[in-house]
């Protein structure tokens, strides 16, 4: 499949943490994008997932996750940017030790297999759940 890498940058899907909706936004016959995009994922249309994506212009981090396992499962290629670009919004939003973010970055390599698409959305949000540490 031949796609335009240009619709792929960062401007493009904006892994930022979600915000709400702004008054007045626009939904379809669908229903709202942030709809469409579950819907998209859930049934692996990764087309439909991207282009709802870059309409929605942000994602939370668990929403994200879930288009880069997407990715990882519908073109294996397109795989280390994506989850490279998920991690590094993850370690922007969190702090991690040095070995979480080693067993983040194996899970994400880990991502090409169909195991991921088969949990529940409960369980990849616990997955991205940052330890709680009391530092002192």
């Amino acid at each position: 499949m031949l796609v335009d890498e240009s619709l792929h940058s960062r401007a493009a899907v904006d892994f930022s943490v979600a915000a709400p909706a702004p008054e007045g936004s626009r939904t379809t016959s669908q229903g709202h994008p942030r709809t469409i995009f579950k819907r998209a994922v859930e049934r692996g249309n990764l087309f439909l997932a991207e282009a709802t994506a870059r309409e929605m212009g942000r994602l939370s981090l668990a929403d994200a996750l879930e288009l880069t396992a997407l990715v990882a499962n519908k073109e294996p290629r397109r795989n280390s940017r994506f989850a490279a670009r998920w991690l590094a919004i993850y370690l922007d939003e969190r702090e991690a030790t040095i070995e979480e973010v080693s067993l983040i970055a194996s899970c994400l390599v880990a991502l090409t297999g169909p195991p991921w698409l088969d949990l529940g959305r409960g369980q990849k949000r616990t997955a991205i759940r940052p330890s709680v540490k009391t530092r002192v």
